[in-house]
């Protein structure tokens, strides 16, 4: 295992800490590490990394702190957006959405649209149909990326709401 890998591992076991201010800083380091290591395009073995990235959603939806979910599912956005981990099981954070605060849906409806996969579509349908004008927005970029259209097609495909 490389330094950075054992430093990502680190991080990770430091969401176990009850003291929320160590957890706040492990999440943001570990978006730090994770934006780093993918825009660099450093070698980390991606199953590490996947692992990395499927701890921060375990502890994205446990964790009581909606300031340190928010700091971990930007990271998790950013490691769905760029990872070349495409076998990550997002079912839970899917799953999840309901009981979770506005602000972590807007980033949990992105995180799964950069999954490409099908399986969430009915998740972000759910949600174009939101009260909330933002979350129904989010949703439609969200379907956008989904399927992978171009964005001047976007109003072409998908029907205003």
């Amino acid at each position: 295992m490389t330094s950075i890998e054992s430093l990502l591992m680190e991080h990770c076991r430091k969401h176990d800490d009850s003291n929320e201010e160590a957890r706040e800083t492990a999440a943001a380091q570990l978006g730090d590490c994770s934006e780093y290591l993918m825009i660099r395009q450093k070698a980390v073995e991606g199953t590490v990394f996947c692992a990395v990235v499927e701890t921060m959603q375990k502890r994205a939806i446990v964790e009581q702190n909606v300031e340190i979910q928010v700091t971990i599912l930007s990271a998790m956005v950013d490691a769905a957006s760029l990872s070349p981990c495409r076998n990550i099981d997002w079912s839970s954070l899917a799953q999840s959405l309901p009981s979770l605060d506005q602000r972590l849906i807007e980033y949990a409806l992105q995180i799964l649209a950069f999954t490409h996969d099908l399986q969430y579509e009915a998740v972000l349908q759910h949600y174009r149909n939101s009260s909330d004008p933002l979350l129904r927005q989010i949703a439609n970029d969200a379907l956008v990326e989904l399927h992978g259209i171009p964005l001047k097609s976007t109003q072409e495909s998908l029907p205003n709401v």
